[in-house]
């Protein structure tokens, strides 16, 4: 039985260039927080800000769930009609410690040639991490098989009218230890497919988005702040 690790080790060969590569198109991976809890459905305190999350401190240890999504841009030519795949690092900095469970691969299905009578199929033919152990978040790998698309197969158009998920990772911050950190997406190469279903490298722009985990105050715990600070200034002087 042939593995899915073997499955997308021949995926990461065409992206990576094994095969003939063209130079148009561009990808942009989005990483946004979905997520800031105590524990699953147990919500922490926090708020959006952009794709990132602005984190009350002092909340001791919270689990932020970061998603991966891509949009692909400048398709729809012969040698480049829609997404192949894409390889990519997802990169952690200042106080985010490592991932609960590595990549969350999206389970996400499609109904791909608009036939009642036939299920959906999965959305994506590979996804997963190809790091050393699985849990590294090195050589992430998402994309599709397009020598199985039917004709007009939906799954030549993905990412190209919005965002399309492919996964998440679930981080720990420490809400106690200060400031925070950021996840970031470093893209190392992505792949269009021909119009003979045949993918092949792009040399096109690529674009890793990030998302912030800032851990301050809260307005009204800024204000009360200032509150006290102003009165212990009244009572030195008063003593004074």
């Amino acid at each position: 039985m042939i593995s899915k690790r073997v499955f997308l080790a021949a995926a990461l060969l065409a992206v990576c260039g094994l095969v003939a590569s063209v130079n148009a198109a561009s990808i942009e991976v989005i990483p946004t927080v979905q997520a800031v809890e105590f524990s699953p459905g147990n919500p922490a305190l926090w708020t959006p800000n952009g794709n990132g999350a602005d984190i009350e401190p002092g909340q001791g240890e919270v689990f932020a769930t970061i998603g991966f999504s891509f949009q692909i841009s400048d398709v729809g030519t012969p040698a480049a009609m829609g997404f192949g795949n894409v390889n990519f690092d997802v990169v952690r900095t200042g106080d985010i410690v490592d991932p609960r469970f590595g990549w969350q691969a999206s389970m996400g299905t499609i109904d791909h040639d608009g036939n009642a009578f036939t299920a959906p199929v999965a959305i994506f033919a590979d996804n997963g991490d190809l790091g050393a152990d699985g849990l590294d978040l090195i050589d992430i790998v998402v994309g599709v098989a397009p020598l199985s698309f039917v004709a007009n197969d939906a799954r030549g158009l993905l990412g190209q009218n919005e965002p399309l998920h492919m996964g998440s990772v679930i981080f720990t911050v420490d809400t106690d230890a200060g400031g925070g950190g950021t996840v970031d997406a470093s893209l190392k190469a992505f792949s269009t497919f021909n119009d003979q279903n045949v993918l092949g490298r792009n040399d096109g722009a690529m674009v890793g988005g990030s998302a912030a985990l800032n851990v301050i105050p809260e307005p009204t715990s800024c204000v009360l702040l200032g509150i006290s600070s102003l009165l212990m200034l009244v009572v030195r002087r008063k003593r004074s």
